[in-house]
């Protein structure tokens, strides 16, 4: 689906009414915290946002596909690094303090210009590996 939507200044509000789906691309130069790696020209990410609703819960279910080229820990030479990853984050009116502090239930607190291009950025750094190896044995 065609994104008209303002990534850094994100209408949560709107696209939980419509129940809309984002399935885009985007150049990795869009994100200021990946330039440390090795990117190309042709780089990006694909993504796919959308809202489910359960039990009168709305959910934000965010799908990310990236290749990126580390760095091997151990040899130093370039790793491809293929992530995809897929979550579900619950969509709140306000969190309450006791709720902040819980880890195995991410909710995103529904607030007027939303920032979901750091968002998606952030979910990217939270999967890259501590130390990144290649797969077999290098020196």
């Amino acid at each position: 689906m065609k994104n008209n939507y303002n990534l850094q200044n994100f209408d949560l509000y709107r696209f939980i009414a419509k129940k809309e789906r984002i399935c885009d691309k985007i150049s990795v130069f869009k994100f200021n915290r990946l330039s440390d790696f090795k990117i190309s020209d042709g780089d990006s990410l694909f993504y796919d946002v959308s809202i489910s609703e359960v039990l009168g819960h709305h959910f934000l279910n965010l799908e990310l596909n990236i290749d990126l080229r580390l760095l091997c820990c151990r040899c130093l030479e370039d790793v491809e690094l293929k992530l995809k990853t897929s979550n579900r984050y619950e969509l709140v009116q306000a969190a309450s303090k006791s709720e902040k502090h819980v880890i195995d239930d991410i909710k995103i607190e529904i607030v007027d210009n939303f920032d979901l291009l750091s968002f998606i950025e952030d979910e990217i750094l939270l999967e890259l590996p501590t130390s990144p190896k290649h797969a077999f044995e290098c020196n």
